[in-house]
């Protein structure tokens, strides 16, 4: 039994955050078997070791003596505890063990497992072990309370890079490929295993902040859509956090300023851009119309719509396809019942960012009431950035955001506070980029920027169209730019070149 032993031990993993070992799962599935253990002991053939191998293990660590083991093992059996009901903690009466899984119709089972002996002491000593056999497996959305003891099954932590700095909150890990339910841990090696996101929330965060963010993760993970962000898992220890998905191609904002930023705007590109803008439509259409699985008459909206909370996902990117853009940052969206989705005050948000927030946001300052016509002044506010990106670059976009900063504000905003109008900056650069030839009249850019000025940059909340009639625009758009020559752009694209620029009308290769 001793070769078992240093096997188990060889075993360990050391956690990348506090070096607290740990057993991944697939390798105590790989050490704990009917022929493994036929090598050091017998054991009945009615003992269910695949239910049973983490207890096994623990029970092996804990014990100097190698007759006791198949008893040990019987005995644990007989008691109903098996790996299910890990971790467990000694409770006052001699050998008995309470179950604290993370499973409530599990959580609280007594298991009187150690009554030969000295039970005291077996106890103690099981309870102690366990610690490095009851790592979490994330997945499915579901929500974990861990012990501070458990050790996460974390094994890379990368840089923070310069562009992520300031974030603070979200890191970029990996986590052991046997702890993730949806991967497949044999066809992964080390430089395979995709990085994810986790987010901490900060140590002011309540019960209450966490429930409703992981709330609206879970109601926006049902809608099931290919550009709406997917939870993993949520889990509190220290504090409270998520697992989501890396972008490994940072959000938006981010998007404009890299590479793509001075590259030939290609027709793949193009259409890619379209693509990209219909299907964040389509996800806001699907939050605000359809009911979600189980609440067929809810409604809902996000609340915080802006470049940095549309992320890319960059792992099927090509030459001329970026990625898929996902919306995230679900903190402050809101589902209602849909007979509050009629009213004209909408609901309640705190704390949506004033840039790309709607004039109806001054109604009650931070805790302005918003209907989802609210998202659709933001997406307005987005997609003229997007358009001003294609066409003039990075560049356009961050003079586009000088230019319309308030003076004594500080804020970049679409629109006036103080008189409720629609900034003259915007109205202006709208102007630029109609002169522009690549957004001239009878054009796919020409045919948003109609539909961003007249429907959704729009001060009245009422006359705004709603997501319905937007998505159903852009898919229009996309349907006659596959069906007409020209419509999205000359057939060799067009480069970047600024629209503030006195001498340039844009060019369009013909």
């Amino acid at each position: 039994m001793e070769d078992l032993q240093n096997r188990i031990r060889q075993a360990q993993t050391k956690n990348y955050i506090d070096r607290r070992a740990f057993i991944p799962n697939d390798r105590i599935e790989e050490l704990i078997t009917r022929d493994s253990l036929a090598e050091s002991f017998h054991l009945g053939p009615n003992i269910p070791i695949e239910q049973m191998t983490k207890v096994i293990c623990i029970l092996i660590l804990g014990t100097d003596v190698d007759a006791d083991i198949p008893d040990l093992i019987t005995d644990v059996y007989e008691s109903g505890l098996t790996n299910d009901y890990l971790p467990v903690t000694r409770t006052e009466s001699p050998g008995v063990l309470r179950s604290e899984s993370t499973d409530p119709q599990k959580a609280g089972k007594t298991f009187e497992v150690f009554l030969r002996g000295r039970p005291d002491n077996r106890a103690h000593r099981f309870e102690k072990l366990q610690w490095e056999f009851v790592s979490p497996t994330f997945g499915l959305g579901e929500h974990l309370v861990l012990s501070p003891h458990v050790a996460l099954p974390i094994i890379c932590c990368y840089p923070e890079e310069d562009d992520n700095k300031g974030q603070g909150s979200v890191q970029k890990i990996q986590v052991h490929p046997a702890h993730l339910q949806h991967r497949s841990p044999s066809q992964l090696s080390r430089e395979d295993i995709p990085p994810i996101a986790l987010k901490k929330l900060s140590q002011t965060s309540t019960k209450k902040d966490f429930s409703r963010e992981y709330s609206a993760l879970h109601k926006l993970q049902s809608l099931r859509h290919d550009h709406l962000i997917e939870l993993i898992s949520s889990f509190k220890q220290d504090a409270y956090y998520f697992l989501f998905p890396w972008a490994g191609g940072g959000d938006l904002e981010r998007f404009w300023k890299g590479k793509w930023g001075s590259a030939q705007r290609t027709r793949e590109l193009v259409t890619w851009a379209f693509e990209q803008m219909e299907g964040i439509s389509s996800a806001v259409d699907r939050i605000h119309n359809l009911g979600i699985e189980n609440s067929p008459n809810e409604n809902g909206r996000h609340g915080d719509l802006k470049p940095q909370n549309i992320l890319l996902f960059d792992e099927d990117s090509s030459q001329n396809n970026p990625g898929t853009l996902r919306i995230a940052d679900a903190g402050l969206a809101r589902f209602h019942a849909e007979s509050t989705s009629i009213r004209k005050a909408g609901t309640t948000t705190r704390g949506a960012t004033i840039e790309y927030a709607p004039p109806e946001a001054l109604d009650e300052g931070e805790k302005a009431k918003r209907s989802r016509k609210f998202d659709m002044w933001s997406l307005g506010c987005i997609y003229l950035e997007f358009i001003t990106w294609l066409i003039g670059g990075s560049g356009d976009v961050e003079e586009f955001k000088k230019r319309r900063k308030i003076p004594d504000c500080g804020h970049s905003e679409f629109y006036i506070k103080s008189k409720t109008i629609k900034n003259p900056e915007v109205t202006k650069h709208i102007k630029r980029l109609r002169r522009d030839n690549r957004c001239k009249k009878g054009t796919s850019l020409r045919d948003l920027l109609d539909v961003l000025e007249n429907h959704l940059l729009v001060i009245e909340y009422q006359d705004r169209w709603n997501s319905r009639k937007l998505n159903e625009k852009l898919a229009s758009i996309l349907e006659k730019a596959r069906v007409q020559e020209g419509y999205l752009c000359g057939p060799d694209g067009f480069l970047p070149t600024s629209v503030y620029t006195s001498d340039s009308n844009g060019c369009w290769p013909h």
